[in-house]
């Protein structure tokens, strides 16, 4: 028989296509929004894919060229070789601690624990890098 104990989950947070936050979330989803659409002319000039190269519409996250990695403590170097999923992942794990109510320093040595997920990325096959920070930077197992 197993012993469980309570938990309590007393924050989250998250990005979605068209949704900011998890609270955001639920607008997308009672709207009956259809977050799929065309890449935009940013995230095409982001990545160098020219105008004449066809992208088929998906549900793109915005933003994800953006990212403070002086408050991660993070190189500017290392957070270009970074997949953008695991800057998105630190993002989101510091969002959750803030809507729990509590600051980063207080849940340092608390019993706490932050559970997120990740899809396969190839953001290392764009990377011209094969050194130890872009393998680190692009391992799902690195994420947590």
């Amino acid at each position: 028989m197993h012993n469980f104990e309570p938990i309590a989950v007393i924050g989250m947070s998250g990005r979605f296509p068209m949704a900011e936050d998890a609270y955001d979330l639920d607008r997308i989803l009672s709207g009956r929004v259809d977050a799929v659409r065309p890449m935009s002319e940013e995230r095409r000039a982001l990545f160098g894919i020219p105008d004449e190269l066809a992208v088929k519409s998906r549900a793109y996250l915005d933003g994800i060229e953006y990212f403070d990695h002086e408050f991660f403590n993070i190189s500017k170097h290392e957070a270009v070789l970074m997949d953008p999923q695991n800057r998105i992942a630190a993002e989101l794990a510091c969002g959750a601690v803030e809507d729990s109510g509590y600051s980063l320093s207080e849940i340092r040595g608390s019993r706490t624990g932050v559970y997120l997920g990740a899809h396969s990325s190839r953001y290392a096959d764009w990377l011209d890098d094969n050194s130890g920070l872009s393998v680190m930077g692009n391992l799902k197992d690195t994420m947590a």
